[in-house]
């Protein structure tokens, strides 16, 4: 089995075994990488995830103009 087929199947977790270098590649190469998704083609670009992004995290942030945090994900 191959190591993506690994990953794909449950077995492993992509990039779990990284060295510092790979990861640092890694960031690289997705800094910009989900931002673009969209920007390429904006009039065409449909986001999915308000709905998800509203009952799985934005309904816990308190609802003031100066919410601070500590930690953030």
């Amino acid at each position: 089995m191959s190591k993506i087929e690994e990953c794909l199947n449950g077995k492993k977790l992509y990039g779990d075994d990284f060295s510092f270098e790979e990861i640092k590649k890694w960031y690289e190469e997705e800094k910009e990488g989900y931002a673009e998704l969209g920007s390429k083609e904006y009039d065409k670009y449909n986001y999915h995830y308000h709905e998800l992004n509203k009952e799985l995290g934005f309904k816990y942030i308190l609802k003031t103009k100066t919410a601070v945090f500590d930690n953030v994900l």
